[in-house]
């Protein structure tokens, strides 16, 4: 290990535990490719590598003291590091490092030899493969934004929308509409709402006007290339699912409904066509810019769960010529990889679509929904919800290398590249001095709005109103207002939400999770016993109840949780062990498996084939696991459960893996001690799973129920805990808007 001279080094920090080993690893790999580093550097480089591994695309200079230690330590933390280096100071280190390319970089500079991309301006530091990433997207998105919007029949769209929206008047029909008619010609937009809020209707009704445009002008609707896709398998199964429910009644031509009832949807990495193939090969995906998908309409449903670098090679291999639509949520959760890609582009917009609509366009959707617009007249501007801050006051002191900076050895750069696809010279220095031109502002740049036009809100949730106990405590979470969301769990109808805060007497909150869970599966259980090969009706009554938690391990986290939940029912006699393939064990898929079509978050039931004596093959032991299947009479789907790819139990489940699904009762189990991976987007989505169902018998509307176990700090710590991930990505798509807009004019 090589020794530094500054009393600050990134050493010091992983001795205190604030840095975990691994930085320090990536640290001295640093000082191998330049012996000669400033300490400052150094330390920047692995706080940016530390920043990635959180989820964050860069490093903010001006506030990494709060990025590195805790809020409530900061002050304290701090003065034990009395050379924490001063921000202008640290820019100023940077820029004459041999290991750090501006993004004003000259002409011959060969940018791809250095580890680090640095943002002077702002105050960002890159890995230079993510700004890569960052700024070719945002290119990409930028030259979408610009492009002529697509030709239109507007007497005909008008008559197809009033076909499709009857009841537009009404509150969640009119959003809905407000999105179809913003999205409909556009080559570039988004659609973003909550839970229930109609989001897979409004993507049937928008594909369906773009169909019915085609038949209109002459042309076999099933010529249009509609490539639906999501980040995961069981993401793009209840998107199929869906949007087959909410095609079934559409008014439209038969040629259309035939050709909506072709599009099926599959995961971003199986359309992409994956690839085990180094980047010198062609991988890691077949599809790229130079063999780009064949698609006229690309929608990415699920979209906030899309990491930057997935993002970026969708982007590149879809076809300029292609309409592209991203749907999700903002407010749950970002991808599990860095960046934060859905939420970034739609800011923190709120209220009616019209509202954030230029004038004209304002005046153009209104002839052709027939709604009235609203009185405001000013575009919402686009507030990124991100980190990123302003520079600070001091103006950087721009000086010149004093010395030739040396050039890393490309060798060395597969550290940062992994298996991605290498990034060349000419393409770095294309986008770095890009950069520097469209950082210029003048008179004919294109208004903010160019990106807050694209983005359309769904406000209206037909999952639960916002009247009720569950749509006030779902927005007093998402807005961060732990107050009124404490007041709302105490005042709380019980049968609606039960708050377990350990406060009072008697078992723990815990304990009586466990057991509300145990018999909220005893239904699914008696039913089996009664009918031991399984139904539709098992797989319903099982779906209706679920424990989530935040975490996997740990008294409180996923496998603990589904072993005692396990051990409750066996000990009501409803199951005989909860391990192996034993009948009525609720499994969960662990990985996608496409020639079975079962993918990575599929919930089934162990079941019988028949008597154990009947069994085809000795080592299935008359076992099969039944999975809900509309495709299917019984609605039912069988699978041998020896087949069935790496199951767990799911008495239990994280909240990461519950994202997409609704259950009539939620048990939420907190952890026992304030965690940081329990954040205020984490508890909004395990919240927002709740939902309402019907009776089977009288038809009549269950409501809800919601339980949350845990303390009152703990509930207060993660909505006051808000994942901002810092980015530069909006600013780059407004940035590149400019530029083209510049050029063009």
């Amino acid at each position: 290990m090589s020794v530094l001279t500054s009393s600050l080094t990134f050493q010091q920090l992983v001795v205190d535990g604030i840095l975990s080993p691994i930085h320090q690893a990536f640290g001295e790999t640093v000082q191998r490719i330049d012996a000669a580093a400033d300490p400052d550097v150094v330390l920047a480089a692995v706080l940016c590598s530390e920043q990635l591994a959180r989820g964050h695309v860069c490093l903010d200079l001006s506030a990494a003291e709060s990025i590195v230690f805790p809020t409530s330590e900061t002050d304290s933390r701090i003065r034990q590091y009395n050379n924490w280096p001063r921000e202008a100071e640290w820019v100023d280190k940077l820029q004459n490092s041999p290991l750090v390319t501006m993004v004003d970089a000259a002409a011959n500079r060969n940018a791809i030899a250095t580890p680090l991309v640095l943002d002077a301006d702002r105050r960002r530091l890159y890995l230079a493969r993510y700004w890569y990433f960052e700024q070719k997207l945002a290119a990409n998105i930028a030259e979408r934004l610009q492009q002529e919007p697509l030709r239109i029949d507007e007497a005909q769209l008008q008559r197809e929308i009033a076909q499709l929206f009857p009841d537009r008047e009404n509150a969640g029909s009119r959003d809905q509409c407000l999105a179809v008619a913003n999205s409909v010609d556009r080559w570039f937009s988004i659609i973003t709402g909550g839970p229930g809020t109609g989001k897979t209707t409004t993507v049937a009704r928008l594909l369906a006007l773009r169909l019915l445009q085609h038949l209109a002008a002459g042309n076999d609707p099933a010529e249009l290339n509609i490539l639906l896709m999501a980040p995961t398998g069981k993401a793009a199964q209840r998107l199929n699912e869906s949007l087959s429910r909410a095609t079934q009644h559409l008014a439209v031509d038969e040629q259309v409904h035939d050709a909506l009832k072709q599009v099926s949807a599959g995961t971003i990495h199986r359309l992409l066509g994956w690839t085990p193939l180094p980047p010198e090969r062609g991988g890691p995906f077949r599809h790229r810019a130079e063999v780009p998908l064949d698609a006229d309409i690309v929608l990415v449903d699920e979209a906030s769960m899309v990491d930057l670098a997935l993002m970026c090679r969708l982007f590149d291999a879809i076809p300029k010529t292609a309409q592209v639509i991203l749907i999700g949520d903002r407010d749950q959760l970002a991808s599990v990889e860095a960046g934060g890609v859905f939420s970034d582009l739609c800011g923190t917009l709120i209220g009616d679509t019209f509202d954030r609509l230029s004038e004209p366009r304002r005046t153009v959707i209104a002839q052709r929904t027939g709604l009235q617009t609203t009185e405001t007249s000013s575009s919402a501007s686009l507030s990124p919800k991100s980190s990123s801050k302003a520079p600070a006051e001091e103006p950087l002191r721009k000086k010149k290398a004093a010395q030739r900076r040396k050039k890393a050895d490309p060798k060395q750069m597969s550290l940062f590249g992994g298996d991605d696809e290498a990034v060349s010279e000419a393409e770095l220095h294309s986008v770095a001095t890009t950069k520097k031109d469209s950082v210029e502002r003048d008179s004919r740049s294109v208004p903010a709005s160019v990106l807050t036009e694209s983005v359309a809100t769904l406000n209206y949730s037909h999952r639960f109103s916002s009247e009720s106990s569950l749509g006030q405590l779902a927005a007093a979470i998402r807005e961060g207002r732990a107050d009124d969301a404490v007041e709302l769990l105490r005042s709380a109808d019980p049968s609606e939400i039960q708050w377990l805060d350990g406060s009072g007497k008697g078992a723990s909150p815990v304990e009586v999770a466990i057991e509300q869970a145990a018999n909220g599966y005893r239904e699914y259980l008696e039913h089996l016993n009664g009918d031991p090969t399984g139904s539709k009706e098992i797989l319903q009554a099982a779906a209706e109840v679920r424990v989530l938690t935040a975490h996997h391990s740990g008294l409180r986290g996923e496998a603990s949780l589904n072993q005692r939940i396990a051990e409750r029912l066996m000990a009501d006699g409803l199951l005989n062990s909860y391990a192996g393939d034993q009948l009525g064990r609720l499994v969960m898929v662990a990985r996608n498996d496409y020639r079975l079509d079962l993918f990575n978050g599929d919930v089934g039931v162990v079941a019988k084939v028949g008597d154990d004596s009947n069994s085809s093959t000795a080592g299935e032991r008359g076992r099969v696991v039944i999975f809900e299947d509309g495709s299917e009479e019984s609605g039912v789907r069988r699978v041998p459960a020896a087949l069935v790819p790496g199951v767990r139990d799911c008495f239990a489940m994280t909240i990461h893996r519950s994202q997409g699904s609704e259950f009539r009762q939620v048990l939420l189990v907190l952890p026992e001690h304030d965690s940081p991976v329990l954040s205020r987007e984490l508890l909004y989505t395990a919240v927002t799973r709740v939902k309402e169902s019907r009776d089977a018998a009288s038809g009549a509307a269950l409501p809800g129920f919601l339980c949350i176990a845990g303390s009152e700090s703990v509930l207060r710590g993660a909505i006051t805990r808000c994942i901002l991930r810092v980015s530069g990505l909006c600013e780059g798509v407004e940035d590149r808007a400019r530029l083209i807009a510049k050029t063009d004019s």
